[in-house]
């Protein structure tokens, strides 16, 4: 992930190293499975199911050849 040297250096008073730039990876898969748990906790059980295993291209396509 490419980080602007220009603003990390702005941001931490030097330059940034592999270190930080993988804190900042860390914090945004942290981030993002705190979202999509979040996300997650509000849609209802049956809602989930659907989104989970209602598309099933394969028996579309089977129903089609039949």
């Amino acid at each position: 992930m490419p980080v602007p040297e220009a603003g990390s250096t702005d941001a931490l008073g030097r330059p940034a190293g592999t270190g930080d730039v993988l804190d900042i990876a860390r914090l945004a898969c942290s981030v993002a499975t705190a979202g999509g748990a979040l996300g997650a906790g509000l849609q209802s059980e049956a809602s989930v199911r659907e989104a989970s295993s209602g598309y099933r291209p394969d028996e579309i396509v089977d129903e089609r050849r039949s």
